[in-house]
């Protein structure tokens, strides 16, 4: 008997699954030379064994910037003084051609 259960190694970005599951494997010999492999599982809290593949459930963590801190700001202050250059210019060349 196994038991499966997800490693958590502390990050600040995950929530991992905190689940457990355990795997019992019977393995029979066939007879001609093969084995046949059959795995059931079961989660800690009953003894309800099944063939279902446990599916563990993690959640990526997100977190807004603080008001005044680093975020977004200066990348988006940056993108519009691009546009605004960008108009200046095209504005300047159409002005030209004329």
């Amino acid at each position: 008997m196994y038991q499966i259960k997800e490693y958590d190694d502390g990050g600040d970005r995950y929530d991992f699954d905190s689940s457990a599951y355990l795997a019992r494997v019977t393995v029979q010999d066939k007879g001609d030379g093969t084995l046949d492999c059959h795995t059931q599982y079961s989660s800690d809290e009953d003894n309800n064994w099944t063939g279902e593949v446990p599916v563990f459930k993690n959640d990526t963590l997100t977190q807004m910037p603080v008001a005044g801190a680093d975020g977004f700001g200066g990348l988006i202050a940056t993108g519009g003084v691009i546009l605004v250059l960008s108009a200046l210019a095209w504005i300047h060349r159409r002005h030209r051609i004329q």
